[in-house]
């Protein structure tokens, strides 16, 4: 397949874009880093090129307007300037020096610090000149931070739908327990059902809340925290039994703040995945790989499985 130059230039098409997007010359110019008169020439080209008008100039051009030919031109254009740019990111991510300035990274609350301190001091002997950024999201907020560019890695749960440009790996599971004061009348019971959990309070921390009881739709009576350490001070106040992730709740038990119930896990949800969310496009995969053999080795999960 031989290949020619193409008539429509990228400039022509940013500022095609730009114009349409701000409605003003001047502001498009701003937004280019470009004189207005740049813009004006640029897109007067673009039309020249193009054979008809994309935009209708009114009040002896300092007002313009998109046309429907250019309503009909806009989407095609950002589609070829996305990919544009995704080709760019990638290109220049071959060189192997390359290394990013700034890594933006959010953990789950249901992570461990201690697994978060880890990667984080690989990912310091990887990238010494890196400044990396770690802060915490809810379940709901992976695929918005990174299709907003807030953020390069998300480590969150499995999402229940696909988003377009993103994707991700499972890196291993986390699982969780249910604790309750020493004297709770259930630390009796073998197998604790629904049923029997129905008469009784449950303390769930707010991000766990979608997903701890998937599948029963029993009308539970629930206190939902913020964070764990709520949970686990209202359990030892005996005001309900807590939903926890195990390594939070392995510590209470070692303390004997809390005891384990003896629970009926066909009915509740006792192994949570998680996954290394990323952009398709995320220009640093050596780095990426890094961190999903990194967290596998927390978690001891293998991809075999």
């Amino acid at each position: 397949m031989q290949h020619s130059l193409l008539l429509l230039e990228t400039r022509l098409l940013c500022c095609f874009v730009a114009v349409a997007e701000t409605g003003s010359l001047q502001r498009a110019g701003v937004r280019l880093g470009k004189a207005k008169s740049t813009v004006s020439r640029w897109l007067t080209e673009l039309e020249e090129i193009l054979g008809y008008q994309v935009f209708d100039r009114q009040s002896n051009g300092l007002v313009i307007v998109i046309n429907p030919l250019g309503e009909a031109l806009l989407p095609k254009v950002k589609n070829v300037l996305a990919s544009l740019a995704r080709l760019e990111t990638f290109a220049f991510s071959q060189d192997p020096e390359r290394v990013p300035a700034k890594l933006v990274l959010y953990f789950n609350q249901l992570v461990a610090k201690e697994c978060i301190a880890e990667q984080v001091m690989m990912l310091r002997k990887l990238l010494p000149q890196t400044e990396i950024v770690i802060n915490e999201c809810q379940p709901d907020q992976s695929q918005h931070l990174l299709l907003q560019q807030e953020a390069d890695l998300v480590l969150g749960f499995v999402p229940a739908k696909v988003y377009p440009d993103l994707s991700g790996l499972i890196v291993g599971e986390e699982q969780v327990m249910i604790l309750a004061h020493p004297s709770h009348p259930l630390l009796n019971e073998a197998l604790v059902d629904s049923q029997q959990l129905l008469l009784h309070t449950l303390i769930i921390p707010s991000f766990l809340q979608s997903i701890s009881f998937q599948g029963n739709s029993s009308p539970f009576d629930t206190i939902t925290t913020s964070d764990f350490e709520l949970a686990l001070t209202l359990a030892k106040s005996n005001l309900g039994i807590a939903y926890l992730p195990e390594h939070v709740a392995r510590k209470a038990l070692h303390r004997r703040d809390l005891c384990q119930l003896s629970i009926n896990w066909e009915e509740f949800t006792q192994s949570i995945p998680l996954m290394l969310h990323f952009r398709t496009d995320f220009a640093y995969p050596d780095i990426k790989l890094r961190l999903v053999e990194g967290l596998r080795e927390w978690f001891g999960y293998s991809d075999l499985k």
